[in-house]
């Protein structure tokens, strides 16, 4: 070998080489020690679940099942025999006691008020933007609302007057539902068509429609929710 290719041999790695060279070990090293982690946890599960979940031929470990559990039945029959008066536990009753202690959550929008007014600007934009109605302030609205006979019959003809008389009476039954959570309102309104419709075949009501049995609900509903409500 020339002396030249002895030294080059016998000269020193480059920086670079010994860094990549200890990135290679060290990296080799980390992967062992996963490696070795993965086997422990491995072999730890292993003798767990074998010590949780006993062979079903071992009649030995379930003779020692079976002795564990009769003693403990035997405490709850001695504990029910000197306390026979105690409480037994229902599930389903537990839940609808706690059900029943919950208060309900009844959503109000702010100009509602908690429930003690009434919110009618939508159906307030709807009534001055229509044809049969009228541009006036709302406080003014709120006094008119109520007496939808006033409006003249030849304005009524048209589909935006009933949408908007069904559209108020959702919402006076929606109002109603919520302040009055307890009222059979589906009785109330049920007595009020069945006499509307009494009354009509005595002759005591005039221009029989369904126009006019809304405006008949409405004014019940009106008068149930009462006046006071409408002014903050």
């Amino acid at each position: 070998m020339s002396d030249s290719a002895s030294l080059e041999a016998s000269s020193p790695a480059s920086p670079e080489i010994r860094r990549n060279m200890l990135e290679k070990i060290r990296s080799d090293h980390e992967e062992i020690e996963r490696l070795q982690k993965l086997v422990e946890t491995y072999e730890n599960k292993a003798g767990e679940i074998e010590d949780e979940i006993p062979p079903l031929s071992d009649q030995t470990t379930w003779t020692n099942v079976f002795s564990e559990f009769l003693p403990r039945l035997e405490e709850i029959h001695e504990y029910h025999e000197k306390h026979p008066s105690g409480r037994v536990f229902d599930a389903e009753e537990e839940y609808e006691t706690q059900f029943l202690k919950e208060e309900p959550v009844i959503v109000f929008t702010k100009e509602e008020g908690f429930g003690r007014y009434l919110d009618l600007h939508d159906m307030y934009n709807q009534y001055i933007n229509s044809d049969f109605g009228e541009r006036v302030e709302y406080s003014a609205y709120l006094d008119v609302f109520s007496q939808p006979e006033k409006i003249p019959s030849k304005l009524k003809l048209s589909r935006q007057y009933t949408k908007y008389m069904e559209a108020l009476l959702e919402y006076l039954i929606y109002f109603f539902k919520r302040t009055e959570p307890l009222q059979d309102l589906d009785r109330i309104l049920y007595k009020v068509e069945t006499d509307f419709e009494e009354r009509y075949a005595d002759g005591k009501a005039e221009n029989h429609g369904q126009e006019n049995e809304l405006i008949h609900l409405m004014n019940l509903l009106w008068i149930l929710i009462t006046i006071p409500q409408l002014r903050k």
